[in-house]
């Protein structure tokens, strides 16, 4: 154990010696991504100031992994003389010392040394002023910053003491025996057991969690970062009903559509996901109708919208406010985003109270906003029942009167036809001499327009005739009187004929208006079509409730485009299904619209939503290589590789793709067989034995940043993702979970099915990180309705090994990140995004369920394994859909589609831009990697082809770690050439995720790959560059003979 101190970062100092000071570029030029940084009380973020220049390069991607903790230059300001002491763990260095100007304490922690050779990089904070003593955070002068030494990293064997020498401050040791007195009043605390305090122990013995589950350490997240870490801090708790709160923190939903922006706290850190995301606070109605006062009423503070398709919407204390964001569409070359207006609120009479989450499940979220003070018995309130793919926004009252507010204007009020007036359903009156009212409207449907062109159609279903009242503004509708009911409201979208309620779209519209889901479940069946394949069938199942006159009538949802796959091909590829019955597709005369295209209406209770082949590719399945002299080059390149790749980095994502790509070369080896000609070096039984000791360490928490399982939410998150939200890309606040576990998962089942021993002592490890992404069962919900959230409905029996899956996927969320109605995942965590939740890289997150479906396969649990099966084909369909572009798609207009490929996908928007860049090369790449045998099915040879055609212009100019990805496409399409470019390539340049063993032995996996063909280096390829000669600055040396690498497999530093 070590005392523990909570210390809060306000400015970080960087020096680079050998650099010259830091700056937000690396010592090669490339800038550095992502990092947070505040100074006197300013927040800001890195990425802002790189996308405002529009900086890229490179060596700052994700590809290369070259994310220091490195925040940009600051000047030099004077230091003041201090006292320190150093208080020693086997783990944590801390230096702890008195500030004699402030008679404070201060504090300092080590960050991990840089991984640039050329320099070693000094880190120092400054620290904020103390407000309270009881916080116990370490603090000191705001004008005075107090630059702190690094102590010694015992791990940095070229660290140079003299070069501390030009930064080290005076160091005084007579308060050695103050700083122990001082230490000693403060808590102790170990990070990695999770029993700082009582409340802790409370916390893992109410939520049944035991170290045994989930094998890593359990913490509490107040233990690592108190001021922002607890749930309470995290969430508004207010806005989560009793019922849920004591389970849903335990598993919590991270990755739902409706929980970053619907229940965070508006004050958390929030993160842009591209050049192009504008920030909530900088969004402007720019009507001329518009009220803004409204917007910056006290408690009336909009939300960031949740994505409901083909509606958005945001709240406050005080409304509901919805859009449909498809009637405002910006279309521009790399970006086309759909804008949220509050177009309509909802609102009662009697003032909102208070507002919570009462139900939420796959495919939905329910809202409450009270009208009484007492949530707990009132009876006085209104439910929003927020369903994916319904066409009407649906409001239950209770004993609550209802106020309609429009974005300007209410243009005008009247019926949908003259029909509709003959048979009472609609009266309208002006009333120009009531002081207050401009519009008496009488009945159950109405047609209102507002001034920005917009129709909508209001239903009253109530049982009885309703009156509502238009002010003298004509800003808001108001019922006459306390209303027990439902109100929907649905958009005519634009084209659409009204007809006199005559229109096709219309008519639907009216046809299907008094049946509305409330909840909905997600149903799966195993089973085998006509071809004996293994197919998974997913129906979407809505609880629904009927109202007003119409009776036994069907429900109208809408598809998304992914969707008509299996709606096409229900009839023909199933033998077995859940239901054989095609369901009806109305024929409208205008679609609703989203960011993913055209939705299709479909009409029935229950649909089915996916029919998916489930993949047979396993470790192994890429093809048999015919060409011997290829099978030799890559046994050399395995030899060279296995000595220049070592897994080395100190972050989550950078570890965990080095260590699948020094697995691969295990996996390569097993696969092509033993190698004798040139060497007898086993390099499949070094390597893997240096994947064992990497990996095991990590497992064991035994290097730097520690996987640690969190008590209070459910998940496994990263140690120092915990103390800082921005660390390893937000892993600690459960972005990106998918992308960074797959690496793990995949290198650690390469190792099991060769290493007992590994797979033995790690398999709950492993095990538990698969649950964190893929996990396929849910515990009921708590729910104002009876309805359960079902991952599976299927009788498929488990053959686990060691079946103890049900009760280690009850402590984790089902499949953490996959949107079932999106079809693919969602990156995002716990962060607020103005254009709601986002993924990159769709290839990380098919990594990722690929890597799950081979450990369950070795595993032996067939019922997980289906599952993560399921998890990877609805999320190939959707990149396909989504991602892969072209003129030919049909989803985004002709302009954004021509570059072939989406870089960030959000519920409003999608890009081609990356989080890092704006080269179109970067995007196309980033959706690339791994390569693996799932590859082959996300990559079709016709796509590749114009793919390739498209980037022929911008290839020339890629840089070293991308070209890899350029090469491993091209080997799609031209292996032969291919083949001849990725034998001058030099493994130590590529990307961190890929070598040029996994390389050349993709390539050579083609089927197009001939075994005739003459594979071996050309003149002045690999061969030559392994001279001295070579390497000018090798031969500048005076170096002769092999160098680059060495005769035993060395690469030296003087290498090009």
């Amino acid at each position: 154990n070590c005392y523990f101190i909570k210390v809060q970062v306000v400015m970080i100092r960087f020096n680079s010696y050998g650099s010259g000071y830091g700056s937000t570029t690396d010592s090669d030029g490339s800038p550095i991504r992502g990092h947070r940084y505040i100074e006197d009380g300013f927040e800001d973020n890195m990425n802002d100031s790189f996308d405002d220049d529009q900086q890229s390069n490179g060596n700052n991607s994700r590809a290369n992994n070259t994310y220091q903790h490195q925040p940009p230059n600051f000047t030099t300001t004077t230091t003041t003389t201090t006292t320190t002491t150093t208080v020693t763990s086997s783990t944590t260095p801390l230096t702890a010392g008195i500030n004699p100007l402030t008679n404070k304490p201060f504090m300092q922690l080590r960050l991990p040394p840089s991984t640039n050779p050329r320099s070693n990089n000094v880190v120092s904070w400054r620290l904020p002023e103390t407000k309270s003593e009881e916080t116990m955070a370490i603090r000191t002068r705001r004008d005075g910053p107090l630059l702190l030494p690094i102590v010694r990293d015992p791990f940095l064997d070229d660290y140079d003491e003299t070069k501390r020498k030009r930064f080290n401050v005076p160091l005084i040791a007579f308060t050695i025996v103050l700083i122990i007195a001082g230490l000693a009043t403060l808590q102790t605390a170990n990070h990695l057991n999770g029993n700082s305090s009582g409340s802790d122990k409370r916390l893992s013995n109410a939520n049944g969690i035991s170290g045994d589950s989930v094998s890593f350490p359990l913490v509490s997240r107040a233990s690592f970062n108190k001021d922002i870490g607890p749930p309470e801090k995290i969430f508004n708790m207010e806005l989560l009903s009793s019922s849920f709160h004591k389970s849903i923190f335990h598993p919590f939903p991270t990755g739902a559509f409706w929980t970053s922006n619907f229940v965070v706290r508006s004050s958390h850190p929030q993160q842009r996901r591209s050049l192009n995301e504008e920030p909530m606070e900088n969004r402007a109605i720019q009507s001329k109708f518009s009220d803004r006062k409204s917007r910056k009423e006290k408690n009336d503070v909009l939300s960031n919208p949740i994505v409901v398709y083909p509606y958005a919407f945001e709240w406050s204390d005080s409304r509901m406010a919805f859009s449909y964001p498809g009637y405002r569409t910006i279309v521009q070359p790399f970006v086309v985003r759909d804008v949220f207006w509050p177009d309509i609120s909802i609102s009662a009479a009697e003032g909102i109270t208070s507002r919570q989450i009462v139900h939420y499940d796959h495919l939905s979220v329910t809202t409450r906003m009270y009208s009484s003070t007492n949530s707990a018995v009132s009876k006085n309130y209104f439910e929003a029942y927020l369903v994916q793919g319904s066409p009407y926004a649906t409001f239950l009252f209770h004993q609550s009167t209802p106020v309609l507010t429009a974005l300007s204007i209410w243009e005008e009020i009247s019926c949908v036809s003259v029909e509709a007036s003959q048979k009472g359903l609609c009266n309208t009156q002006e009333i120009p001499d009531d002081p207050h009212h401009s519009v008496k409207f009488t009945g159950i449907q109405f047609l209102i327009t507002q001034a920005e062109g917009q129709q909508w159609i209001l239903f009253a279903n109530g049982g009885n005739s309703m009156t509502f009242y238009l002010d003298k503004s004509r800003r808001f509708i108001q019922c006459s009187e306390k209303f027990d009911g439902v109100l929907r409201l649905a958009i005519i979208p634009p084209g659409a004929d009204l007809d006199g309620g005559r229109g096709p779209l219309v008519k639907q519209i009216l046809n299907h208006s008094a049946i509305y889901p409330k909840s909905a479940r997600v149903l799966v069946q195993y089973h085998q079509n006509k071809d004996k394949k293994e197919v998974a069938t997913v129906s979407f199942s809505y609880e629904t409730q009927e109202g007003g006159s119409n009776a036994n009538i069907d429900l109208l949802m809408l598809a998304l485009p992914h969707h008509l796959y299996a709606i096409d091909t229900i009839s023909s590829s199933l033998s077995s299904p859940i239901s054989t019955k095609r369901p009806i597709l109305p024929v409208l005369d205008a679609n609703y619209t989203c960011i993913k295209g055209n939705m299709t209406p479909i009409v029935g209770n229950q649909w089915v939503a996916y029919v998916e082949t489930l993949t047979e590719l396993n470790l192994g399945s890429e093809g048999t290589i015919t060409n011997t002299a290829a099978v030799d080059e890559i046994h050399r390149n395995l030899l060279l590789d296995s000595n220049i790749i070592t897994p080395t980095a100190k972050d989550v994502y950078g570890f965990g793709k080095q260590i699948a790509r020094m697995a691969q070369l295990v996996h390569i080896s097993d696969t092509i067989g033993a190698h004798t000609t040139d060497n007898t070096i086993d390099v499949a039984n070094k390597t893997a034995e240096t994947v064992a000791a990497y990996l095991g360490d990590w497992f064991d928490g035994k290097r730097g940043d520690a996987l640690v399982y969190d008590i209070d939410i459910g998940g496994i998150v990263s140690k120092d993702g915990l103390e800082n939200p921005q660390a390893d890309f937000g892993n600690g606040w459960y972005n990106d979970h998918h992308f960074h576990y797959g690496y793990f998962i995949y290198a650690a089942t390469i190792l099991s099915r060769r290493n007992s021993t590994f797979y033995s002592n790690y398999r709950p490890h492993i095990s538990a990180l698969v649950s964190d992404i893929a996990s396929d069962v849910t515990p009921p919900t708590p729910s104002s309705h009876s309805n359960t959230v079902s991952g599976d409905t299927s009788t498929s029996s488990s053959t686990s090994k060691n079946d103890e899956t049900k009760s280690l996927s009850e402590l984790f969320p089902s499949a953490r990140h996959k949107s079932w109605y999106d079809g693919h995942s969602w990156a995002s965590g716990l962060f607020p995004q103005a254009n709601g939740k986002g993924q990159e890289s769709s290839s990380e997150a098919i990594n990722a369920y690929y890597a799950a479906y081979l450990w369950h396969h070795y595993d032996g649990n067939t019922k997980a394994q289906n599952f993560a099966r399921l998890l990877l084909a609805t999320e190939i369909r959707s990149a396909k859909t989504y991602w892969h572009t072209g003129p030919s798609s049909k989803i985004y207009p002709p302009q954004f589609s021509e570059n072939y490929m989406v870089g960030n996908l959000g519920g409003l928007d999608a890009t081609s831009t990356t989080w890092f860049g704006d080269k179109i090369i970067y995007v196309h790449l980033i959706n690339v990697m791994p390569v693996t045998s799932i590859t082959q099915e996300l990559f079709q040879r016709e796509y590749v082809q114009k793919q390739l055609e498209f980037l022929e212009p911008y290839i020339h100019t890629v840089e070293e770690p991308w070209k890899g990805y350029v090469l491993a496409l091209q080997g799609i399409v031209d292996a032969e050439a291919a083949w001849k470019d990725a034998l001058d390539v030099a493994s130590y340049k590529l990307d961190t995720a890929i070598s040029k063993s996994q390389l050349l032995y993709w390539i050579a996996t083609r089927p197009d790959f001939a075994s005739n063909w003459n594979v071996t280096a050309t003149t002045g390829g690999t061969s030559d560059k392994k001279q001295c000669s070579s390497n000018p600055r090798c031969s500048g040396a005076g170096l002769t003979g092999q160098c680059c690498p060495t005769t035993d497999g060395t690469m030296l530093g003087c290498c090009d």
